[in-house]
């Protein structure tokens, strides 16, 4: 049973950032959703712009995931142990994604001026805090898919399957 376990665990890091890549809908939904009066309704214009950046970073984190899943590991990894930073990079990903949501609704953005008001200062925060953090996780588990850096194998698997 430990040894079928082992067989999928490569195929585990694409849904790790993928399930870390959907938290960023938490900050950006409430934000955009915290712009409002409960009687007003959400513009499009703040819709698309959360709803963009959630998807433009969902092709990043795909495209450095398959950059770190096809280029060539050298010979001394500056990553030694690929998958246990991307899964930490994910975690802190998530995290950093619930913090700005909680601070999003902790501080009240519904108010004229709140810290987080304006899609220009959350923008900022987002793309310098946890947009790299979620590219981290995307190369350092595509690296740690790649034949030989940081895969674990079983002796039952054939070429084929790695």
């Amino acid at each position: 049973m430990a040894d079928d376990r082992r067989r999928f665990d490569r195929r585990s890091g694409f849904a790790i950032i993928a399930l870390a890549a959907a938290t960023n809908f938490l900050p950006w939904m409430e934000l955009a959703l915290g712009l409002t009066a409960t009687a007003e309704t959400v513009g499009w214009r703040e819709w698309w712009v959360g709803m963009g950046m959630c998807l433009l970073a969902g092709l990043m984190v795909a495209a450095m995931w398959l950059f770190g899943r096809r280029s060539r590991v050298p010979d001394k990894p500056r990553m030694p142990e690929p998958r246990r930073t991307g899964l930490q990079a994910a975690l802190a990903t998530c995290a950093v994604n619930c913090l700005l949501a909680g601070s999003i609704v902790y501080l009240g953005t519904r108010e004229v001026g709140g810290p987080l008001a304006e899609f220009g200062t959350f923008a900022f925060l987002w793309c310098l805090v946890a947009l790299p953090l979620q590219l981290t996780a995307a190369f350092a588990l595509g690296r740690a898919s790649a034949r030989g850096a940081g895969r674990r194998q079983t002796a039952e698997a054939s070429p084929e399957e790695l």
